[in-house]
C-alpha cells in the first residue's frame, strides 16, 4: 500500500537532510544578537535615568558656585540685637508681674502688695533716667516683690534691659488738650493713635544703592514709615499718592521712608516701583526684623513718628495720601519739628 504523504520517507538528497541542522544555530545567533541589543538598550536607558536624577540632586556647577552673590544678608544691627536681648530678658524675668507691655497686669500682679509698677503712668517714683532704671534693676526695691538682678545679668544684658524698659513707658508729652487734639487729627486721617505714645524702636534698612540707614539719622524730623510689599496690590495703589507727599514735603522736616519687607532684590523692587514713583526714596529690609520690631501684621502698614521720636499713630491698609485730612496731619506734625528748633 503506497503512503499518502511524504512523512516518514527517507530523504532523497543529503543537502535537504542537513538543512535543519544549519538553520537551528542561525536562529540562535540571531536571537543572541537580539537579546544583546535589548540589554544594551536597557543599560543606556537606565544610565540616562541615573544621570538625570543625579543632575537634579547635585549642587550647581562650580561656575555658578563661584559667581558673586548680590543678596547676601548683612549682619544684624547692634541696636536691634540689643533691643531683642533686652526684650527677651524682660519677658523671662518681668512679665509675670509687670505684664507683657509693662502695664502692671501680669498674672502674679493681683497677689502683690504693693502692686507692680505700671510703666504707662508717670512719674516713676524712683526716677525715669537710664541711671535710675539701672539702679532699680540691680538693687531691687526693699519692701516690694522687686528683687535685685545684679547676680543674674551681665553688664551687656543689663544695659539692654535698661534700654528696653525705657521704651515701655510714654515719653513726656504735651498737655492734655494738645494731646486730645492730636488724637482727633490722627483719627480723622485714618490713623489709630498709639496710647500711650512709645519710643520708636531702633531700625536699620538699606537704600537701593546698598547704603545702610537708621531712624537715628532722621532725628528731629517727623517720620512716616511705610511697610509695603511687591506682591501687595493695595501697596502698589498707594505708591503714586505717597510719591506726591514726598515731593510736596521735600523741604519740610518730614522723612517719608517706604521699606519693602517682602523682597530683598534691589532690581526687582526698583522695577516694580519704577512706573509709580519719581520722588520717593525706596528702601529694603534684608534682615527680616522690621516687621517684628514694629509688629506689622498686614501690608501696607504705616507708622507715624513725631519729631521727639515717639510712635503716635498706626494705619493698616492702603491710603490715599493726597487727601486733605492726611495733608493737615502731616503739616501739623512737621510744625512740631520746627517749634523744637
Amino acid at each position: 500500500m503506497r503512503p499518502t504523504s511524504l512523512e516518514g520517507l527517507p530523504p532523497t538528497d543529503n543537502t535537504e537532510a542537513l538543512e535543519p541542522q544549519r538553520t537551528a544555530p542561525a536562529r540562535s545567533v540571531v536571537r543572541g544578537f537580539m537579546y544583546a541589543a535589548l540589554g544594551l538598550g536597557m543599560m543606556i536607558l537606565f544610565a540616562g535615568l541615573a544621570w538625570s536624577i543625579r543632575g537634579g540632586m547635585e549642587p550647581p556647577s562650580t561656575e555658578l558656585e563661584t559667581a558673586p552673590q548680590t543678596n547676601v544678608v548683612s549682619a544684624p544691627d547692634p541696636q536691634i540685637v540689643s533691643f531683642k536681648k533686652g526684650r527677651l530678658a524682660y519677658q523671662v524675668h518681668c512679665t509675670r508681674c509687670h505684664g507683657p507691655e509693662g502695664r502692671g497686669d501680669g498674672p502674679d500682679a493681683m497677689a502683690l502688695r504693693p502692686p507692680p509698677r505700671d510703666f504707662a503712668t508717670r512719674p516713676w517714683s524712683h526716677g525715669e533716667t537710664p541711671e535710675a532704671i539701672r539702679a532699680v534693676i540691680r538693687q531691687g526695691i526693699p519692701g516690694t516683690a522687686m528683687t535685685g538682678w545684679s547676680e543674674l545679668l551681665s553688664p551687656q544684658e543689663l544695659d539692654a534691659v535698661v534700654d528696653y524698659v525705657g521704651t515701655l513707658g510714654p515719653l513726656p508729652s504735651q498737655n492734655t488738650e494738645a494731646s486730645d487734639a492730636r488724637k482727633a487729627l490722627l483719627r480723622r486721617a485714618g490713623f489709630e493713635p498709639v496710647e500711650p505714645t512709645i519710643a520708636a524702636s531702633p531700625l536699620t534698612f538699606e537704600g537701593l544703592d546698598g547704603r545702610k540707614q537708621t531712624l537715628d539719622q532722621e532725628q528731629g524730623k517727623a517720620i512716616l514709615l511705610i511697610f509695603w510689599g511687591t506682591t501687595c496690590a493695595p501697596c502698589m495703589d498707594e505708591l503714586p499718592s505717597l510719591d506726591q507727599v514726598a515731593k510736596e514735603f521735600a523741604d519740610a522736616p518730614l522723612a517719608v521712608l517706604p521699606i519693602c519687607v517682602d523682597e530683598p532684590d534691589d532690581e526687582l523692587v526698583r522695577e516694580v516701583a519704577r512706573t509709580r514713583t519719581k520722588h520717593l526714596p525706596l528702601f529694603v529690609d534684608r534682615t527680616g526684623l522690621a516687621r517684628i520690631q514694629y509688629d506689622v501684621q498686614t501690608l501696607p502698614c504705616a507708622v507715624l513718628i513725631d519729631p521727639e521720636g515717639r510712635q503716635v499713630g498706626r494705619l493698616q491698609g492702603g491710603k490715599d495720601w493726597s487727601s486733605e485730612t492726611v495733608q493737615t496731619l502731616l503739616r501739623t506734625i512737621t510744625s512740631q519739628a520746627t517749634d523744637l528748633k
